[in-house]
């Protein structure tokens, strides 16, 4: 420890003879007047903060308040980030093709993607809340609604010149085979997951699924 300079050693001196003089104060009060007591309390509290100011030239480390340990910022998932965004652009991709070649078609795929959107969006946004600040989560959130709508009114506009061609085809098959491999080999298998097994309701609801879009298709 450094030296106390004599001007330090007068403070602690002066000081310390205060804390006695306190103290000698509170020993000679009756317990039973409780205000006093407690009065002469922080007196002496106050005294003995000035001794150890006067030594150490700083506030009690032991009893003073801590600040709180920085949490670590979580970087942002940027692999799930690109992972929705092409999704939804595959998904925008399909629904402006099947859009160009007949409404109906446009109008199933549309439905469809607005349940698969609705659920994957909802997790997405309480993944990107947990890691991102307001401004930001919400310019992450806006992508893969704009890509899916870019992508969609691309596909439509360029379905006319490519209708005829095979690279048509390929990207329609593209789109449906993309779409078709996220259900059946993560959505799926993430169910099964979360269920702990095999359960017999979730191979029903993919039936019941495409149930509902052959009669929908035939409705429409």
């Amino acid at each position: 420890a450094e030296p106390m300079d004599r001007r330090g050693a007068s403070r602690l001196r002066q000081a310390v003879a205060e804390l006695i003089q306190d103290i000698d104060q509170l020993k000679q009060l009756n317990l039973t007047e409780v205000r006093d007591v407690e009065r002469q309390l922080r007196r002496s509290g106050v005294s003995l903060l000035q001794v150890h100011s006067a030594t150490e030239k700083a506030t009690f480390r032991r009893w003073a308040p801590r600040e709180l340990p920085k949490k670590e910022e979580t970087p942002v998932p940027l692999g799930l980030v690109i992972a929705v965004v092409l999704d939804a652009v595959i998904d925008g991709m399909l629904i402006g093709l099947a859009g160009a070649v007949a409404s109906t078609s446009g109008k199933l795929m549309a439905a469809a993607t607005t349940f698969e959107m609705c659920f994957l969006g909802y997790s997405f946004a309480c993944s990107i809340r947990k890691v991102a600040h307001r401004c930001t989560g919400i310019a992450i959130l806006a992508l893969p609604p704009l890509a899916m709508l870019g992508s969609s009114a691309v596909a439509c506009a360029g379905a006319g010149v490519l209708e005829q061609s095979a690279a048509f085809s390929g990207f329609i098959a593209f789109a449906m085979v993309a779409v078709l491999f996220l259900v059946f080999q993560e959505l799926l298998i993430e169910a099964h997951e979360k269920e702990g097994g095999e359960a017999w309701h979730i191979g029903l609801w993919l039936y019941a699924g495409l149930l509902l879009s052959v009669q929908s298709d035939m409705l429409l």
